[in-house]
């Protein structure tokens, strides 16, 4: 994990070092038609401020007249509706957006110039290695770096006065968050605002908030054409700058033949992944098989150990011999009942008794009676030796039964 985690560190900042002074920043869309924030006098150290429009997208002189989402009365302030992104080329747009920056204020961005490189992360993307410049003249509510594009029929959001300056219904324009939903229906707008609405659905592709890198860069003659302002504070602040690599483009699209060779690959992966995996199981299959096995031989073992200690007679190869005589009741006690009895050691007379009458009953009739055995024998037992006789070792049950004490 620790050596992950170092070339996952040293991926990032390799990835760091190669975008120079871009950053990330979010994309939004919208068009409200009001003034924008940089359209006021003493907004920026600028040439002078965003050009405004009347309610018949005729420019103003005045920078001082009211907005129309504050003030909808004539001679309110609109946005113009030439200030909408083009296509330039296909891997490049000119447009306008409302800027938030983090740690910057609107005098240091209004009418400044930004390269947006799109960064989707998806490779069929129709926006990988397109870039898009755009003019910052209005600022944005958002947190975070934010570039909202001012496409017309991108959604009206909480404050418009697009009611008032085009005669369109409100149902034309669509969503108020997200605008309208195809290509088809920038036709229900104004004429003068069809062409903007078109080139979300056309070089645009109609992406949805993507994710942009971003930097200062000079900004184009047809965009500052078009307002009227840029910054005068730009040439030096250009230069004072760190230097700029280019934003990394994306590798090119692979070709039908890179793909196909992809598609092979991958399919020998999930093949030699599933082959693995079929032999990971098979291997766990036969060692809980083995675990299973050895376990069951040990509880026989166990079992058949514990059976040997509670009937050690049926251990005996000398049972087996016996076992085949036992229908002959004719067998005689060994002469070990006429042995001669050391009185003085009761103990060992006790044990030859004992072995003696394991003997005779493996001859006959065994079994057992409240966990105790008792033997029958099919003629009367001799007498123990009289110094056996109310001993500690065995007692007299009945007439022809002997127990051992217990």
């Amino acid at each position: 994990m620790p050596g992950f985690l170092l070339r996952f560190a040293i991926f990032c900042s390799i990835s760091i070092s190669t975008t120079g002074a871009s950053a990330a920043a979010l994309t939004t869309r919208s068009w409200n038609c009001c003034k924008h924030s940089c359209s006021w006098l003493g907004a920026a150290n600028v040439s002078k401020p965003v050009t405004s429009c009347d309610k018949s997208n005729v420019p103003l002189k005045d920078y001082n007249q009211p907005s129309s989402c504050d003030d909808p009365s004539e001679g309110a302030a609109y946005a113009c509706a030439d200030q909408h992104p083009w296509q330039v080329d296909g891997t490049t747009s000119y447009g306008y957006a409302a800027v938030h920056l983090g740690g910057a204020d609107k005098s240091s961005w209004c009418c400044a110039c930004y390269e947006l490189q799109f960064n989707t992360g998806v490779i069929q993307s129709p926006l990988r290695n397109r870039t898009m410049v755009v003019q910052a003249v209005s600022m944005t509510d958002s947190v975070s770096d934010t570039f909202d594009l001012l496409i017309p029929g991108g959604g009206l959001g909480g404050v418009s006065s697009c009611l008032d300056q085009y005669p369109t219904p409100l149902l034309s324009w669509g969503s108020q968050t997200t605008g309208v939903p195809d290509a088809a229906n920038c036709d229900r707008l104004d004429p003068a605002l069809k062409d903007g609405c078109l080139w979300r659905f056309g070089w645009f592709a109609d992406a949805q908030n993507p994710r942009v890198n971003f930097r200062h860069v000079k900004c184009p003659t047809a965009l500052t054409a078009k307002t009227g302002c840029s910054h005068n504070d730009e040439p030096q602040r250009l230069a004072s700058d760190p230097p700029e690599s280019p934003i990394p483009s994306s590798p090119p699209l692979p070709s039908s033949r890179e793909k196909a060779s992809i598609s092979t690959n991958l399919n020998i992966v999930v093949a030699v992944c599933v082959s693995f995996l079929s032999l990971v199981s098979a291997i766990a299959v036969y060692c809980f098989w083995k675990r299973r096995r050895t376990n069951m031989a040990n509880r026989r073992r166990t079992e058949t150990k514990i059976l040997a200690e509670i009937q050690p007679e049926a251990q005996e190869p000398e049972l087996a011999a016996r076992s085949e005589n036992a229908d002959s009741p004719s067998q005689e006690l060994s002469p070990v009942f006429v042995q001669e009895v050391d009185s003085r050691n009761v103990h060992e007379a006790t044990a030859v008794v004992v072995g003696e009458l394991d003997a005779f009953s493996s001859t006959h009739t065994a079994r057992m009676s409240r966990g105790r055995r008792t033997i029958k024998p099919n003629k009367p037992l001799p007498d123990l030796p009289a110094e056996l006789e109310g001993s500690s070792g065995w007692k007299e049950h009945g007439g022809d039964t002997w127990h051992p004490r217990r």
